[in-house]
């Protein structure tokens, strides 16, 4: 890796600034709002000229951002990560990578950064790491910022973990990684997604519950219109618990019927987000492509009522006991 060429704060430093200071918090909520459409570039633009305010300070001790939105599905425009990591190396400042769920191939990338062109001084690691087998994380470091940190005897214990390198874990780690190279599994998620992506939209094109299909590579989100959906959300008494039940009907019909495994983020704007294994064959892609606008129409036919039963049902059940 290459010098980085700026001051580098200590970890002292960094713990100060999230102990005292309010701009960390400035900073994430500026970052977490990086996060938009293109359509928005003039908002984007002021956005970008706002973190360089805060930057420009050089109080901040790193900004930290995931490429793809976990929440969201969402990523920066090409080139914004680019300009976001120059600015933070004009200003001092670290840039870390949030890739617990983007990182290890996911994307169609190894790191989904990398797909920018940026190698952050740090980057978060995790998931994927074991392939599922053993709990496992791991924080990679530019090489300068590394030495920065553990710069010599009395500092060599001033990060340290009960569990640091625990054998089992490394071991399904090393054995992911082979995996992850020998297969060639990112550039396999790279395609796979590049299909599933292509063929959701087509199938999901008329579909007037669906808002949009985005993502990168097997990390995919279906954000849904509610007001396409028959729901009793719109009854003040009923609003707190139904907006929720929206998404969670289509996970529940899609993982029921389809028996495929989904998640949704957020009630009044939901995300169905599908996050399938990166050794994905095409099979299981056309499953997914035929099984979700099923699902999808089953929705817009009613089914968060049919959802809403049941859980009504199942509580009932878990409270009059066995």
């Amino acid at each position: 890796m290459s010098t980085y060429p700026y001051s580098i704060p200590s970890r002292e430093d960094i713990l100060g600034i999230l102990r005292t200071n309010a701009e960390p918090q400035t900073i994430a909520a500026i970052a977490k709002s990086l996060s938009v459409k293109d359509a928005e570039l003039d908002g984007l633009t002021r956005r970008l000229a706002a973190m360089e305010r805060e930057l420009s300070a050089r109080s901040v001790a790193a900004v930290i951002v995931e490429p793809v939105q976990g929440k969201t599905l969402r990523s920066l425009a090409p080139g914004r990560l680019s300009e976001l990591h120059a600015m933070c190396r004009a200003h001092g400042t670290l840039l870390i990578a949030d890739e617990v769920q983007s990182g290890l191939g996911r994307t169609g990338s190894f790191l989904a950064c990398a797909a920018d062109g940026v190698e952050p001084e740090l980057v978060v690691l995790s998931k994927g790491m074991s392939g599922g087998y053993v709990p496992v994380g791991a924080v990679l470091a530019r090489a300068d910022v590394w030495e920065s940190t553990f710069s010599s005897m009395e500092r060599a214990f001033v990060h340290s973990s009960t569990n640091h390198e625990g054998p089992l874990a490394m071991v399904a780690t090393v054995a992911a990684l082979e995996s992850i190279a020998e297969e060639r599994l990112v550039e396999h998620a790279a395609r796979q997604g590049g299909l599933l992506v292509e063929r959701l939209r087509r199938e999901l094109a008329g579909c007037p519950a669906v808002r949009e299909v985005r993502g990168r590579g097997l990390m995919i989100g279906i954000e849904v219109r509610v007001e396409e959906i028959p729901s009793v959300r719109g009854l003040p008494v009923f609003t707190r618990y139904a907006e929720p039940m929206d998404g969670q009907a289509l996970v529940m019909d899609l993982f029921r019927r389809e028996r495929v495994l989904s998640q949704v983020t957020g009630a009044r704007r939901p995300v169905l987000k599908l996050l399938p294994p990166i050794v994905i064959g095409e099979p299981e892609v056309a499953w997914i492509c035929s099984a979700v606008p099923q699902a999808l129409a089953r929705l817009s036919g009613g089914s968060v009522f049919g959802a809403m039963a049941s859980g009504a049902l199942s509580l009932a059940r878990a409270a009059l006991g066995p």
